[in-house]
């Protein structure tokens, strides 16, 4: 569900980032649409996005659980985690 713009894998579930700018992009989709996704690290809000890219500045260093939350227009809800190491 995550893409960076500069990634590579060190080991399994877990993706590292080196470079600059450092944006999340969620994918989501649903037949009904999408009403918003919102970003967390570490279980703290980063950010909502309402339309399409939802795409999120993510510039801190260290690492990270991340979690996209994306909720369709009938308020149903799906998530997606991954470890993420920032440098």
């Amino acid at each position: 569900m995550c893409n960076y713009s500069t990634k590579f894998n060190t080991c399994e579930n877990v993706t590292v980032v080196i470079g600059y700018p450092r944006k999340i992009i969620v994918n989501a989709r649903d037949e009904s649409g999408i009403k918003m996704v919102k970003l967390f690290a570490n279980d703290m809000l980063i950010g909502t996005a309402y339309n399409e890219p939802y795409e999120f500045n993510f510039e801190y260093r260290g690492f990270y659980k991340i979690k996209a939350v994306a909720i369709d227009n009938y308020d149903n809800i799906a998530f997606d985690t991954m470890d993420l190491f920032m440098l």
